[in-house]
């Protein structure tokens, strides 16, 4: 399993599919700019307090964890939708072991009516996965009767020039630092003027901690 790095391009995904998911527009950004398919888990909550929406974030990875408890061993040698009742595609998105990059987006508005939103005073929280590896290492994302991941001693399998983790030690590959430059502009693909803000990359480094820390954790606990 690799260790996540946090991704602006796939952030700029995530804020782009989710404002079109709130305005009813087709979406049409699913893809990578190298056009590689990616996953994504989504959330939301109704409301109408602009800083609410910080507080339900942890739960919505909490409650995407908690699918755990419906993976079996069958699951995750062959991956198939499971049962009703027994939701695990959040959860398998996390752990899915090729994916070597997350990015994440909040969406409020205060004035839905202006931008047109179908929802008033929703909340949204939406992350998107991708992986950067070799094409010829990477299958279509959740694929049918793929391996989530491989079972057996954690970080015994890198693949080539990727080396364990010196903290996260279950998962191959380094972490690269959150990056510092503009986001992506919402409208153009293009950064924005201004200097990144000192909460954005606190909500950055945050998403990558806790994605990187329930990987290891995971795979410590299945293998």
């Amino acid at each position: 399993m690799m260790a996540m790095s946090y991704s602006l391009e796939l952030e700029y995904i995530s804020r782009c599919y989710m404002r079109n998911a709130y305005t009813g527009i087709p979406a049409k950004c699913r893809t990578t700019s190298d056009g590689r398919s990616t996953g994504q888990v989504t959330g939301g909550v109704p409301g109408n307090n602009s800083g609410g929406h910080y507080f339900w974030i942890p739960q919505t990875f909490n409650d995407m964890l908690h699918e755990g408890i419906h993976m079996t061993e069958k699951l995750v040698d062959s991956y198939t939708l499971p049962p009703v009742g027994k939701q695990v595609s959040s959860y398998v998105e996390v752990i899915w072991s090729t994916f070597t990059q997350v990015g994440c987006a909040r969406v409020y508005t205060p004035d839905p009516k202006k931008i047109k939103y179908l929802r008033e005073f929703y909340y949204g929280f939406i992350c998107t996965y991708a992986s950067t590896l070799p094409q010829d290492m990477v299958k279509e994302v959740k694929c049918r009767h793929c391996q989530v991941y491989k079972k057996g001693t954690p970080c015994s399998e890198c693949p080539e020039n990727f080396k364990c983790n010196e903290k996260y030690t279950s998962l191959c590959g380094e972490i690269p630092p959150v990056p510092t430059d503009l986001p992506y502009d919402i409208d153009n693909k293009y950064p924005k003027p201004k200097k990144s803000s000192m909460a954005k990359k606190t909500f950055q480094m945050k998403i990558l901690i806790f994605v990187t820390i329930c990987s290891s954790f995971l795979l410590y606990l299945n293998h």
